[in-house]
């Protein structure tokens, strides 16, 4: 799938028009496809109590769903 026509930050009324379209385009696009799967884990089970928060951030934001890798 091409970029938006447009980069951040949209100037106008018309970029920010056809940046959600694009937007629009690309979520139906990428349903039923992911960026992460989880192969294994190694080592112990609970890292760092910070390096746990980041795992965790990355996982409910980028493990949401199943899919096709992309």
């Amino acid at each position: 799938m091409a970029r938006p026509a447009s980069r951040f930050p949209r100037c106008n009324e018309n970029e920010m028009t056809a940046f959600r379209l694009w937007l629009s385009g690309y979520e139906k696009a990428s349903q039923g496809t992911t960026v992460v799967k989880h192969l294994a884990s190694f080592g112990a089970r609970r890292a760092d109590a910070t390096v746990q928060r980041v795992i965790e951030l990355h996982d409910r934001h980028a493990c949401l769903r199943s899919g096709t890798l992309a």
